[in-house]
């Protein structure tokens, strides 16, 4: 066994203590003894603070996951109108444009989304989505489709651009004296 020469100055060190046969140590050898009041205390610290962790993680993720409900509804209503639609293109493009409105409105200022038609209003989706889709492709048909008698418009492409600006539109920084959103 590892013996340990004490002087009657020096205490031993923790280390030295830990080595020690268990028939060496004595209890007046304060480095060994840890009180169980102080491990409960380091217990109940480690797992209140671990909770605590846990706890604010879950608030955010959730608060995250209530933020963005309204995207998952319109996605939902969105599968709904191609279903519903499917063979009369005037009625989902009636009904896709209410939807991607209600959906700006939701997200957006009243001021900024309400007065917006046309032109404009794809703009103002092609800004919010960083995308040209709207006023270049087949979002062309939001303008003025759902005035005309007959519409020609690839519905699937449609619902996919509509299905993307749902679930990525974002807010656009105001630049002054442009036409930024």
């Amino acid at each position: 066994f590892l013996t340990i020469v004490q002087m009657p100055y020096a205490k031993p060190t923790h280390a030295a203590i830990l080595t020690m046969p268990p028939n060496k140590i004595t209890a007046s050898d304060p480095a060994i003894i840890t009180p169980p009041s102080q491990l409960v205390l380091s217990l109940i610290l480690d797992f209140t603070y671990s909770n605590m962790f846990i706890s604010c993680y879950n608030t955010t993720i959730y608060r995250l996951w209530q933020k963005n409900a309204y995207r998952r509804e319109a996605l939902i209503e969105l599968e709904q109108l191609r279903s519903q639609f499917s063979a009369d293109k005037t009625g989902y493009l009636i009904g896709c444009n209410q939807l991607l409105k209600r959906v700006a409105l939701t997200h957006f200022a009243r001021n900024e989304v309400a007065p917006l038609s046309g032109e404009n209003w794809v703009s103002f989706l092609d800004k919010t989505a960083d995308t040209k889709e709207f006023s270049m492709g087949e979002g062309q048909a939001l303008i003025h489709g759902q005035y005309a008698s007959e519409i020609s418009y690839n519905l699937e492409l449609l619902h996919g651009i509509s299905k993307h600006w749902i679930a990525k539109h974002r807010a656009v920084q105001h630049v002054s004296g442009g036409d930024a959103v």
